[in-house]
């Protein structure tokens, strides 16, 4: 019974540190002019740029929020080794 006590740790420990929700560093937090000179970039992009269909499906999704949490965590250790 110890042993599977164990495991159910190991496998809760883990799926916490993988899937818990990120804490918010100072790297986070913008100005108003700043939110809104990127949002003002992005809109001018979109102009531009062709239109694409794009896949919704749940794993599409789920990728597209990790790849943007992995880039906000990358910029969140360049910017605390003094990269910005």
């Amino acid at each position: 019974m110890a042993y599977n006590s164990i495991s159910l740790n190991t496998v809760y420990n883990y799926y916490m540190t993988s899937y818990a929700p990120k804490s918010s560093s100072r790297y986070d937090t913008h100005k108003k002019s700043e939110l809104r000179s990127i949002y003002n970039s992005i809109v001018k992009l979109n102009k531009e740029s062709p239109l694409y269909k794009l896949d919704s499906t749940k794993e599409s999704r789920s990728f597209a929020v990790g790849v943007k949490e992995d880039a906000r965590e990358l910029r969140n250790v360049i910017a605390s080794l003094g990269g910005l």
